[in-house]
């Protein structure tokens, strides 16, 4: 893409793509829920930053969908791999991650609930509280998790994808509860749950 960009058509900016993902935690220590930590990230930004960042899909991928996935020629790869200028992420909010009781099972059936990840998410910590505030109710899935964002960069850059030099968080943030029912500019510009959420992260 960026070899195109800089070389075909003379750009003189810096051109990526955007990566969408979540930070997770294991929900516990024990390994099942480690595995599913790390398949909710090979699930989401390991799918298109793998072949960015080491020429390829993480090996759970390859393994869970075989056929499925397409495979890259080494020609592919070599084109694929380095070929943006930075790295982007839209990290919204962060889950625990937990293992599935019938791992087995599900990586081997695509009929089976919760293929292809076959693990499970939720925004309740261990502990039993939140990952963080809620949100608006009409978008449940997104509270508000700032220190989140910060483990995750740490996670991508020291051990996801360690050969990135150069990351860009391109979209982050929560939404209110029912801000969009808002009608007073005063009332809007009270920003205060996201300005102390941006200075806690």
């Amino acid at each position: 893409m960026a070899k195109w960009y800089h070389e075909e058509f003379k750009g003189k900016g810096r051109i990526t793509f955007k990566n969408s993902g979540n930070y997770y935690e294991a929900r516990t220590d024990s390994a099942a829920d480690k595995v599913a930590r790390q398949r909710q990230f090979d699930f989401s930004v390991g799918w298109f930053g793998g072949p960015w960042t080491d020429g390829d899909y993480p090996k759970s991928l390859k393994d869970t969908l075989g056929d499925i996935l397409p495979k890259l020629t080494e020609a592919e790869k070599a084109m694929i791999k380095g070929s943006c200028d930075f790295y982007a992420l839209d990290g919204y909010t962060s889950y625990t991650a937990s293992g599935s009781r019938n791992f087995e099972a599900c990586v081997s059936n695509s009929s089976y609930p919760g293929f292809p990840e076959c693990s499970s998410s939720s925004l309740i910590a261990a502990d039993g509280f939140p990952m963080g505030p809620a949100a608006d109710p009409a978008m449940n899935w997104l509270a508000s998790t700032p220190t989140g964002i910060r483990k995750f960069l740490s996670f991508l850059t020291k051990e996801y994808f360690p050969k990135i030099t150069d990351i860009v968080v391109s979209e982050f943030g929560f939404a209110e509860p029912f801000e969009g029912k808002l009608t007073n500019m005063a009332s809007i510009l009270w920003d205060v749950r996201r300005a102390v959420s941006g200075m806690a992260g």
